[in-house]
């Protein structure tokens, strides 16, 4: 791996490079409960008026989501969704209590306001993020992992597919990178986006806006390089994507000096 690359991802693969994440097959029961969107209207809003950031599921405030029939996602709602794949900011609070406190809240605030302009600009009615459409403290941990059952198929097929690789920004033009790109959950994630050929990634996944020239000083010469970096940053998943699904989701060492 490049130099330039070592500093964004760090020095050496995670204890869960490579490996993904298997989800079975849906049962019966797991296909006939609710499934919950965020409505991408509200989601902005809820940073600005809620003590803890954007909610985890069981916190969401009423009038903020919808919960769904599955099979209507199935057959229609999809094509309005867009999904986040993304590495969280902090682990995960122990309890619903401290979930209160903001400042264990996962979810960066750059990456809320990125999900709310991208949604607008590309027309998405809700947005599936996991912190928030997943019970994360449920009386019974089975509604948790239905969810992450199901999950496989939101990624695979939501019209939006949005990646957010950085922790936060640390200033209008400079963003804190997390490693986004060797995490299991996030590589299984681009593993369900691929089973569709068309849906290889390419540089506007990996861009923290659409507009570049909203980013960076008109006068600065730095868009170039930026989206040279993001097409980079494209080939390099791919290539472990492609890695992984070929070798029963493991990205093969040979791959990974190429990488």
């Amino acid at each position: 791996m490049p130099s330039c690359f070592q500093a964004l991802f760090g020095k050496g693969n995670t204890t869960a490079d490579g490996a993904i994440v298997a989800r079975p097959a849906l049962k019966k029961e797991e296909s006939a409960a609710p499934v919950r969107l965020l409505l991408s209207s509200k989601i902005l809003s809820m940073t600005q008026s809620s003590p803890c950031g954007v909610p985890c599921y069981e916190l969401l405030p009423a009038g903020s989501y919808v919960d769904v029939n599955f099979e209507e996602y199935v057959s229609s709602l999809w094509k309005e969704t867009a999904v986040i794949s993304w590495r969280w900011g902090n682990p995960k609070p122990p309890n619903l209590e401290t979930a209160r406190d903001p400042k264990s809240n996962p979810v960066p605030t750059a990456m809320v306001e990125y999900l709310s302009d991208v949604a607008r600009q590309d027309n998405i009615t809700y947005i599936w993020l996991d912190w928030s459409c997943a019970p994360q403290y449920p009386a019974d941990i089975a509604a948790t992992m239905r969810e992450v059952n199901r999950s496989g198929k939101y990624y695979a097929t939501a019209r939006g597919y949005y990646i957010w690789c950085y922790l936060d920004k640390i200033t209008p033009t400079k963003f804190e990178h997390s490693d986004y790109i060797f995490r299991a959950w996030t590589l299984s994630e681009r593993l369900h986006r691929a089973k569709n050929a068309e849906n290889a990634l390419t540089a506007a996944n990996f861009l923290p806006t659409i507009h570049l020239k909203d980013l960076f000083n008109p006068e600065v010469s730095l868009e170039a390089s930026y989206t040279n970096w993001a097409h980079t940053l494209a080939g390099i998943s791919n290539a472990a994507t492609s890695s992984a699904s070929a070798n029963g989701g493991r990205i093969a060492p040979e791959d990974s000096l190429k990488i």
